[in-house]
């Protein structure tokens, strides 16, 4: 997971959580203000302000703020840990869990596969009937 989210993420379970307003809650989101950067701490804010919440996590492909759909290289990068990424679809920033990684990679190494198909078996030849002709004793 790359390192600014997984901060906003802790930053999100705390003031979400049962009581941001203690002492102890107060100390740790001031210290991971500080160590989140400005601009996406800015943006995250927007989100929290209007009632969502900034960070989502990833789960089977799909953003879990919107639940829709997210493109197969998106997915990629957030495994890749090289930028933070945001939802193109709610704007929220992205995350995958660590409970969640491993199935995100089996599925980036292995695509899932369709199962082969049950091979045709070839139909038999219909024989013609042939009317035997009545055979006249006598």
């Amino acid at each position: 997971m790359h390192i600014v989210t997984t901060k906003l993420y802790k930053l999100q379970e705390i003031e979400m959580g049962p009581n941001p307003d203690s002492k102890e809650n107060k100390i740790l989101i001031q210290h991971l203000r500080t160590e989140i950067p400005e601009p996406i701490l800015r943006h995250y804010d927007r989100l929290r302000n209007t009632g969502k919440t900034g960070i989502a996590p990833v789960r089977n492909q799909s953003c879990t703020g919107c639940h829709m759909q997210l493109p197969v290289g998106t997915v990629a990068e957030i495994l890749a840990e090289n930028d933070v990424k945001l939802c193109q679809h709610c704007a929220r920033y992205l995350i995958i869990l660590k409970e969640d990684m491993e199935m995100h990679q089996q599925e980036s190494i292995m695509p899932k596969q369709e199962p082969e198909p049950e091979p045709v078996k070839p139909e038999k030849a219909l024989k013609k009937r042939v009317k035997k002709k009545p055979v006249k004793k006598g």
